[in-house]
């Protein structure tokens, strides 16, 4: 097995090497105000380790906006936008600059942009041929090729950070504040080169460039403050291979073409996944295909490594599956 330095998540199974660094607390203070630099200081992804990709320093007298503060009470360090640095949201000390704007305030749960609130994790899993039966016209579905990639198992769609009094709503905690007609007009994200090809097998949008991986960062990603970009694209790959390799592709397979009724599908689920899988599970159907499966997992997905203990420690489903009695699996055409 493959050595990583940093924090070290691994998933034994799948001799799968995950580096993820955890950066900081995640509780913080709601903060709107001001950053005018007085001195050309570090910023920080992580302010614990003093990480700081990209070496970036503020530019004396310019004025950075603030959305954070490390408390209440006299704030040592401020989370501030820089917008030249990948990723924009960065931690300074206090005695770089000063600072204008509300004093701070504990964040309310019911304030579904601001990072760092996650108190669970929702994995959704497309079954891609029915997507691209449904969707016929998407790029990543106009080619053979584009519509088998994920014929081995469930494509990854997302990997989303779960705040339970916001529901659906917890998203956009960064500097892009709503979602974007067209993927590919969202700002770029600087993913290394071994997780976009990595990204590839699992996401096919990121083949066929129609930057489905933009969206779900700059949704999704950007609301959790442990993982870097690439940190947080690592683990969902992960997740995605060890969903697929514990018997679910192998299941899928079995049943492709067929009417499924929806609890014997769960039944067989649980026995793959564990018994906790029908009460964490949801299943999306469209036009009476299986299209979607979303799995709740605990909040602590850095420190746990067994994804079936996260599974059960997790919150129940509040979305009620969609499928009714049964449903077609649609088939994969073979390569």
């Amino acid at each position: 097995m493959r050595s990583c330095r940093h924090v070290i998540f691994i998933l034994g199974w799948l001799g799968a090497c995950l580096i993820v660094t955890v950066t900081d607390p995640a509780w913080a203070a709601r903060f709107v105000g001001e950053f005018t630099a007085t001195q050309a200081c570090p910023v920080y992804f992580s302010k614990n380790k003093q990480t700081n990709p990209g070496d970036i320093r503020l530019e004396p007298g310019k004025a950075y906006a603030v959305f954070e503060a490390n408390r209440i009470q006299n704030p040592l360090w401020y989370r501030i936008r820089v917008p030249a640095a990948q990723p924009a949201e960065r931690w300074v000390e206090a005695a770089c600059g000063i600072v204008r704007g509300d004093p701070p305030l504990q964040s309310s749960a019911s304030k579904c942009n601001v990072p760092g609130k996650v108190d669970s994790f929702v994995l959704a899993l497309t079954w891609q041929p029915a997507f691209c039966a449904i969707n016929s016209r998407k790029k990543e579905c106009q080619t053979r090729e584009g519509d088998n990639r994920p014929s081995s198992g469930f494509a990854l769609h997302g990997l989303w950070p779960n705040n339970r009094s916001c529901g659906a709503n917890y998203g956009f905690c960064g500097q892009v504040g709503a979602p974007e007609k067209d993927f590919c007009g969202y700002p770029a994200i600087p993913l290394n080169h071994l997780i976009r090809e990595s990204l590839k097998e699992v996401m096919p949008s990121v083949k066929a460039q129609s930057c489905l991986q933009r969206h779900q960062w700059h949704k999704h990603g950007v609301c959790q403050t442990n993982w870097s970009v690439n940190e947080y694209f690592s683990l969902s790959i992960a997740l995605t291979h060890w969903f697929n390799q514990a018997g679910m592709a192998r299941m899928m397979q079995r049943m492709h073409g067929q009417v499924v009724r929806t609890d014997a599908f769960m039944t067989e689920m649980e026995i793959i996944l564990g018994n906790a899988a029908r009460r964490k599970v949801v299943l999306i159907c469209k036009q009476n295909k299986l299209l979607e499966i979303r799995l709740n997992f605990a909040a602590d997905l850095a420190e746990e490594k067994d994804p079936g203990k996260l599974m059960a420690r997790a919150p129940d489903a509040k979305e009620n599956t969609s499928c009714g009695k049964s449903f077609r699996v649609v088939r994969a055409r073979l390569q």
